[in-house]
């Protein structure tokens, strides 16, 4: 049986006052292929996860359409692939009524 390695759970903030569809800039502190992710209530939409190489760096929408979640109205856990990153935001396809604040960690299978 696989062993699985995780990180530390940080926080994620979707903060209205400075921008209604995005998350500050998550660290998971360590490069993993997998997230957790407890999607908070929220205004119906989908999640997309943006990566980059370096903090601070310039951020991409990871491609591959399996790592949109459609969340509804959120309130559940879930698990993402995002292949082996260790920066990332979350977007919201739709903008957000009020602040969101997801838990997220990374791990891995091997």
């Amino acid at each position: 049986m696989p062993k699985t390695f995780s990180g530390p759970w940080v926080t994620a903030t979707i903060d209205v006052s400075e921008d209604n569809d995005l998350t500050d800039e998550i660290d998971l502190q360590d490069e993993y292929q997998y997230i957790e992710i407890f999607i908070p209530t929220m205004t119906d939409t989908s999640l997309t996860f943006l990566v980059a190489t370096d903090s601070g760096g310039t951020f991409a929408t990871i491609g591959n359409a399996d790592n949109t979640e459609a969340c509804g109205t959120g309130g559940y856990v879930a698990v993402v692939e995002i292949g082996k990153w260790q920066f990332l935001k979350i977007a919201t396809a739709d903008a957000q009524a009020a602040d969101r604040v997801f838990s997220v960690r990374g791990f891995n299978v091997g």
